[in-house]
């Protein structure tokens, strides 16, 4: 069973909630045992990310971080600004895709199309979802 903490924060980067989502499916569960390393992060970590967070958000910085406290569990923590470089745009990407290959690899696309960089012309695997996308009519 997988899970995915998402810290939610506030203009200012102050941690306002964290929500523990299971497989998925948008619930968190109440039945399920918090870990050490799980309570570490709640306490230790996440509030020393938010603070990070604020400091970057303060100098118009973007920020992005991750952390597994177990395996298949994990807390995250985004600040993006208005005018963010590609390079940081795809890993706040990544950091957001929760693992799901699709979602990145169209992020990633779109991210790359608005900044003018055709993929299909870098990447085999690009070329081949274009073609595709083009045989399918979208």
């Amino acid at each position: 069973m997988s899970a995915m903490k998402i810290d939610i924060k506030d203009g200012d980067g102050k941690l306002i909630n964290s929500t523990v989502i299971l497989d998925g499916s948008g619930e968190p569960d109440p039945e399920r045992v918090i870990t050490e390393n799980e309570k570490f992060y709640d306490e230790e970590i996440a509030p020393a990310l938010a603070a990070l967070s604020k400091r970057c958000h303060e100098r118009g910085m973007a920020f992005g971080a991750i952390v597994e406290y177990n395996p298949n569990e994990e807390g995250r923590s985004i600040f993006s600004t208005e005018k963010v470089g590609l390079a940081m745009k795809l890993a706040l990407l990544g950091i957001q895709s929760g693992g799901n290959i699709d979602k990145v690899i169209m992020h990633y696309d779109k991210a790359c199309e608005d900044v003018g960089i055709d993929l299909s012309q870098q990447s085999i695997y690009m070329r081949a979802y274009r073609n595709y996308l083009k045989r399918i009519g979208v």
